[in-house]
């Protein structure tokens, strides 16, 4: 029999946990704490209309939007993206060293194809998991850094590594926010040897309460790669997010940039358009911000309802963001409690997925942003009742 490569050869992959529950919650009989979806009733929907009325009565920017595009992004973006951190964090970003991808994600998967085969990479303890799924293509390693309160516990940072990947602000999936203090040693760190912090930041404009913290790239401007994204504070169907590379890394922008070419030739130009429309026209801020809000009410509802309902389950409390991270008590199994929350009508993901090895069985992440008020308060009910079901048996 004829020996057929793609039916033999291709390795066998293990799909998206994540994707996975998103597609059993699709139904709409479930309701879902699972994915990280930003609320749909809070898309701009009427701004965005505006704006695209604004560009049809102007054919040369539609023509331009509907042409291909600079594998850098749409320059008239990179300026806003760059005057945005001017602004808010004082970092002298030129738009230069900004490059606009097909989501934050995307500029993960570049890193990951730039990096050197087999590269050391440190994460937190517990991390991102698709930022595991790319940089495991790339078949770099792992070194775990042990995630506290306050941000990384220092004494666990590796001796030697690359690059270390980090969810700063809001981190996904624990809600953890990093101190100052903690951002300043982190970058101590990478300068002492001579690592690359990779800052993905695509909640921090999600902030319903406490202080702004500083950025990683403002300790360790010659260090850190910063990831953004517009999925979280405008809408993810745009597909459009950025790198920031370090001040003085010419040379991995060019690599990153290389990489990009030839995956996408470039992201979509009219997504650029409309989004740098969006925000010359002035409605950004007031969006976030009313969004930072809602956001806010729910995560406080859902943290009422866990101390309520399920006063065993210790939760994170966030200030900004999308997720809690919640910890089952000692002997409990968070696999076993989401095949019954699944009975029940409610889903979560466990939270093994999130670590690079070693994975805690007893955690789980709940995100707070998808439900409106009345299913976060059923959603609730379900899990409580499928945690007394778990409990008895």
């Amino acid at each position: 029999m004829l020996h057929v490569w793609w039916q033999d050869d291709l390795p066998q992959r293990e799909g998206s946990l994540v994707r996975r529950i998103l597609s059993l919650a699709a139904g709409g009989e479930i309701i879902s704490f699972a994915g990280g979806l930003p609320n749909a009733k809070h898309f701009p929907v009427q701004e965005v209309g505006e704006v695209l009325a604004a560009i049809s009565q102007e054919p040369p920017l539609m023509r331009l939007a509907l042409q291909y595009g600079e594998t850098d992004g749409y320059y008239p973006l990179r300026e806003i993206i760059a005057e945005s951190y001017a602004r808010k964090d004082n970092l002298p970003i030129k738009p230069e060293q900004v490059g606009i991808t097909t989501g934050s994600q995307q500029a993960i998967d570049l890193l990951s194809r730039v990096l050197p085969r087999g590269s050391v990479v440190a994460v937190e303890r517990p991390t991102y998991l698709a930022a595991l799924s790319a940089l495991r293509l790339g078949e770099h390693d792992f070194v775990e850094v042990v995630l506290e309160e306050e941000g990384p516990e220092v004494g666990s940072l590796p001796e030697r590594a690359a690059a270390f990947y980090a969810v700063p602000n809001f981190q996904n999936p624990s809600g953890i926010t990093w101190s100052n203090a903690r951002r300043e040693a982190i970058a101590r760190w990478a300068h002492e040897r001579g690592a690359l912090l990779v800052e993905d930041d695509p909640y921090g404009e999600i902030r319903f309460r406490g202080d702004r913290q500083r950025p990683l790239a403002a300790f360790a401007p010659k260090h850190t790669l910063l990831l953004g994204s517009f999925s979280k504070i405008l809408a993810p169907g745009m597909r459009v997010g950025w790198f920031v590379a370090p001040e003085g890394g010419g040379r991995l922008f060019e690599e990153m940039r290389f990489v990009k070419e030839s995956a996408d030739l470039h992201t979509s130009t009219f997504a650029q358009v409309v989004i740098a429309e969006y925000y010359r026209r002035g409605f950004a801020q007031a969006h976030i911000e009313a969004v930072a809000r809602a956001y806010g009410k729910r995560a406080a509802l859902m943290r009422e309802l866990f101390h309520e309902l399920l006063p065993e389950v210790r939760t994170t409390d966030p200030e900004g963001g999308m997720f809690l991270w919640a910890v089952l008590p000692e002997g409990m199994d968070a696999r076993e409690l989401f095949t019954i929350a699944l009975e029940e009508g409610v889903a979560f993901v466990p939270g093994d997925v999130f670590y690079a090895s070693a994975p805690e069985r007893r955690t789980l992440r709940i995100n707070f942003t998808a439900e409106d008020e009345g299913g976060i308060e059923e959603g609730v009910r379900r899990l409580a009742r499928a945690y007394a079901r778990c409990l008895r048996r």
